[in-house]
C-alpha cells in the first residue's frame, strides 16, 4: 500500500468518527453534517471505560457522542433504595450549584435505561495530589523538578480560590484532602469530591453575591439529611476536631483546619498525624503534632510555617476565619512580606525587606567589598617591599625548623604506626580468641552487645576460618534474639554442611521465621512449638531463647506456664511432653499458686551463663506460693532470688544449701524435714517452719 493510500484510509477513518457515520456516502449530500448528526443520532455516550470508584460512586470515561468529547460518568455503587440514589445525586447537584474554574464541572444528571440516575462530569488528563505528595515523599527527583515549593503553593492557592467561591455560597466542603484534588497536564487544578459537604444554615448571604435567594435551589435541609449523623466522616488526619467532637456547629473554620492539614503535607511531604485511624483521631483532638519543620529534613520558610499552625489551631477561633484572611497572608509571603500568622518582630521584618531588596543590598556589598580590596590591594604593595627582605630571612629560617620537625615527626609517626599495628594484631587474637571460646561454651549473654562488637571487628577480618567461627556465633546470637531473617543471612555466608549445629539453626529459622509478627517476636504458642521441636544438641540456644524472649517481653504468666513446663522437662532430662501437667492457679489480684507436686523434677534453674536469679524459669509466673512436695528437689540454690508466702515442701527429708531460702524472703514453709522444729527455729528465725504429715 502506498503512503497515499495510508493516508487517505487515516483521514477517512478520522472523518467517520468526527461526525459518528460509518457510511460517509449518507452524508455526501449534506450541507449541515454536524446538524445532521445531532437529528440522527440515537445514542449519547459510548466507549464506557472503569476508571475507580469511591464509597458512593463509580466512575467510568466515556465518550459524550454529541459534543464529541471525553467526560467523566459517576454512576452509584448502591442503589437499592431511593434513599441511596438521592444521597448519590446530593453531590451532583451541589457540585453543579457551584460554577468555579477550580471546582469540577458537572455537564447532566440525568436517569439511564434502566431508571438508575448518573451525572457526567468534566474530564481531566492529569493526577491527583495525593498521587504527587506520594512520589515527592518518596524523593522521585522527577516529580521534585516538576514541583517545587512555588509550585504546591500556587496549587494550593487554587484550592482557597475553590473553596472561598463555595463559602460565599455558604457550602462547606468537609473532606478536602489530596486525593480529591486533580492536577491537570496543564497547570489546571480541580476541588472534586462535594460528596459529604454541607449548606450552612441560617447564614446570610452578602448581597453582593448577586444570588436571588427566592430562586435558590439547593435546599439544605433536604441536602444536609443524608450526609452521616452520629458519625465521623472524612478522611482521618484532615477531620476537623470540631467535626469530631459534634458539638460545636460546622463553619468555613472546618474547612481552613483540612487545609492547614493540606499545607503541611505539602510543606513537610508528609501528614501531620499517623498511626491508625483511632489513633489518628485522638491526636486531632489533642493537637498532637510536630511542626513541619522539624518533621523533614528540608528548609521550610517560617512564614508558611506560621500560616500551616494557624490553620491548624485547636480552637476554630484562633484559626483564620475566612479563606480570604488565608488568602491575604498567602499573598503577603508571595510579595515577601511577613505574613500576619507570624506576629512579627522588628528583625523579622528587617529579614524580610532584606529579602525583597537583596539585589539592591548584593550589588552595594559587591561595590563597598570591591573598594576596600582596591584599597586594601595599595596599602598591600606599599607594606610589601619594605617587609619583603625581613620575610624572606624569617621564611628560610622557618622552613629549615620547620624540615627538621618533620623528619623528627615522621619517625616517631613510623613508630607509632608499627606499634599501633602490633597492638592491631594482639587485639585481634584475643578478641578471636574470646569469640571462639564463647561459641564452644554456648555463652550467648550479652548478645545486642556482641553483635554490634563482631560487626566492627568483620571490617577488618580476612582469615577465612576466623570468619567463618565469627559469623557462626553471630547467626547464635541473632537466633536466640528471634531475629530470624538476619540469623538466615549470617548462615547463607558461610558453608554449614559440615556443622550439624548451624544446620539446625539454619532449618528452625527457615520454619520460625514466616511466624514472626509485627512485634518481631514468636507467640507464645508458637515459642512452645520450637522448645518441643528442638534438638538436643543445641538446647543451650532454646535456654537463651526463653531467657531473652522473658526479658524483652511481658506476658501473662498463663501465657507462658506450657513453655515452662516444656523446659523444666528438658532441664530434668523427661521426656518435652508428660501425662503429668503443672498447675497454676491465680488466687489474689495478679499473684499465683504454682503445683509442682509429685514430678520428677530436680532443677528449676536453666543451665546458662547468666544472673542466677534470671535463669530460674518460674520468676515469670508471679507466683506467689509453690509446691514441690514429693519431688526431686534438694538444692535450695534453686529457689535463689524468689518472694513466696508458702512454699510446701512435704516428702521431702533433707535439702542442702537451706539456709539459702531461709533468709527471710519465703515467709512460711510447710514440711516434714528430718531437722527439728527447735534446731529449725534457732538456726533460721527468720522463716516460719510449719510441719505437717505426709
Amino acid at each position: 500500500m502506498s503512503d497515499l493510500e495510508e493516508a487517505y484510509q487515516q483521514r477517512d477513518g478520522d472523518f467517520r468518527q468526527f461526525y459518528q457515520f460509518d457510511k460517509l456516502e449518507e452524508m455526501a449530500e449534506s450541507s449541515f453534517p454536524i446538524l445532521d448528526s445531532l437529528q440522527i443520532s440515537e445514542q449519547h455516550y459510548s466507549e464506557e471505560e472503569f476508571i475507580t470508584q469511591g464509597g458512593e460512586k463509580k466512575i467510568f470515561r466515556v465518550r459524550d457522542l454529541l459534543g464529541d468529547r471525553y467526560v467523566a460518568l459517576a454512576r452509584p455503587i448502591h442503589c437499592e433504595t431511593k434513599n441511596e440514589l438521592e444521597s448519590f445525586l446530593r453531590e451532583a447537584r451541589i457540585t453543579s450549584f457551584l460554577q468555579h474554574p477550580n471546582i469540577l464541572s458537572v455537564h447532566e444528571m440525568n436517569l439511564d435505561a434502566q431508571g438508575i440516575p448518573f451525572f457526567t462530569m468534566e474530564f481531566m488528563n492529569g493526577q491527583s495530589l495525593a498521587e504527587i505528595l506520594e512520589k515527592l515523599t518518596k524523593k522521585d527527583a522527577k516529580t521534585l523538578e516538576e514541583f517545587p515549593l512555588n509550585r504546591l503553593i500556587d496549587i494550593f492557592q487554587k484550592v482557597c480560590s475553590a473553596l472561598s467561591y463555595a463559602h460565599s455560597k455558604n457550602i462547606l466542603h468537609l473532606d478536602i484532602k489530596p486525593a480529591n484534588i486533580q492536577v491537570g497536564e496543564h497547570g489546571e487544578v480541580l476541588l472534586c469530591d462535594w460528596g459529604i459537604a454541607q449548606i450552612q444554615t441560617g447564614v446570610k448571604i452578602p448581597e453582593s453575591s448577586g444570588i436571588d435567594l427566592s430562586k435558590i435551589t439547593l435546599d439544605p435541609q433536604l441536602l444536609n439529611d443524608h450526609t452521616l449523623v452520629g458519625a465521623i466522616s472524612g478522611s482521618p488526619g484532615f477531620i476537623c476536631p470540631e467535626k469530631i467532637h459534634q458539638k460545636n456547629k460546622l463553619s468555613p473554620a472546618s474547612d481552613i483546619y483540612a487545609m492547614g492539614s493540606l499545607l503541611y503535607y505539602l510543606l513537610s511531604h508528609q501528614m501531620a498525624f499517623s498511626g491508625s485511624n483511632e489513633a489518628i483521631i485522638q491526636k486531632t483532638l489533642k493537637a498532637d503534632f510536630i511542626k513541619p519543620s522539624l518533621s523533614c529534613n528540608h528548609a521550610i520558610p517560617r512564614s508558611l510555617e506560621a500560616i500551616c499552625l494557624k490553620a491548624m489551631a485547636l480552637d476554630p477561633k484562633n484559626r483564620y476565619q475566612s479563606i480570604k484572611h488565608l488568602e491575604d497572608d498567602l499573598e503577603l509571603y508571595r510579595q515577601g512580606f511577613p505574613t500576619l500568622a507570624q506576629n512579627a518582630n522588628p528583625l523579622i521584618y528587617l529579614k524580610s525587606w532584606s529579602r525583597r531588596h537583596s539585589k539592591s543590598l548584593l550589588l552595594s556589598s559587591f561595590f563597598s567589598l570591591l573598594i576596600g580590596f582596591i584599597l586594601f590591594l595599595a596599602f598591600e604593595k606599599i607594606n610589601t617591599e619594605r617587609l619583603q627582605a625581613i620575610t624572606e630571612k624569617q621564611r628560610a629560617e622557618e622552613n629549615l625548623q620547620l624540615f627538621k620537625q618533620q623528619e623528627a615527626a615522621t619517625r616517631k609517626n613510623r613508630q607509632l604506626y608499627e606499634l599501633e599495628n602490633k597492638l592491631s594484631a594482639l587485639q585481634a587474637d584475643h578478641f578471636f580468641e574470646t569469640i571462639s571460646n564463647l561459641y564452644d561454651l554456648d555463652n550467648y549473654t550479652d548478645a545486642t552487645k556482641r553483635i554490634k562488637a563482631i560487626n566492627k571487628h568483620l571490617e577488618r577480618e580476612h582469615n577465612q576460618e576466623r570468619l567463618k567461627i565469627l559469623l557462626a556465633y553471630k547467626a547464635g546470637l541473632y537466633f536466640v534474639l528471634q531475629n530470624y531473617p538476619d540469623c538466615i543471612k549470617t548462615l547463607d555466608k558461610i558453608n554449614i554442611q559440615d556443622s550439624g549445629k548451624l544446620k539446625s539453626l539454619y532449618d528452625l529459622s527457615n520454619i520460625y521465621v514466616a511466624l514472626i509478627q509485627d512485634n518481631k517476636k514468636l507467640s507464645s504458642e508458637q515459642l512452645e512449638s520450637l522448645t518441643l521441636r528442638f534438638p538436643n544438641h543445641i538446647q543451650s540456644m532454646l535456654y537463651y531463647t526463653y531467657y531473652y524472649h522473658t526479658m524483652n517481653s511481658h506476658r501473662k504468666p498463663e501465657e507462658n506456664v506450657k513453655i515452662a513446663e516444656a523446659l523444666l522437662n528438658r532441664i530434668n532430662l523427661l521426656a518435652p511432653q508428660t501425662d503429668r501437667h503443672i498447675k497454676l492457679k491465680k488466687f489474689k489480684n495478679d499473684l499465683y499458686h504454682l503445683d509442682l507436686s509429685h514430678h520428677e523434677y530436680r532443677h528449676l534453674s536453666m543451665p546458662i551463663a547468666v544472673n542466677r536469679r534470671r535463669r530460674n524459669l518460674l520468676l515469670t509466673l508471679h507466683i506467689n506460693q509453690l509446691d514441690l512436695s514429693h519431688t526431686r528437689f534438694n538444692d535450695g540454690s534453686e529457689l535463689i532470688g524468689y518472694n513466696l508466702d508458702e512454699l510446701h515442701i512435704r516428702g521431702i527429708k533433707k535439702i542442702s544449701n537451706l539456709r539459702i531460702i531461709a533468709t527471710g524472703r519465703i515467709k512460711k514453709i510447710y514440711h516434714n524435714l528430718e531437722l527439728s522444729d527447735q534446731e529449725l527455729l534457732k538456726t533460721y528465725p527468720k522463716v516460719k517452719f510449719i510441719r505437717v504429715s505426709e
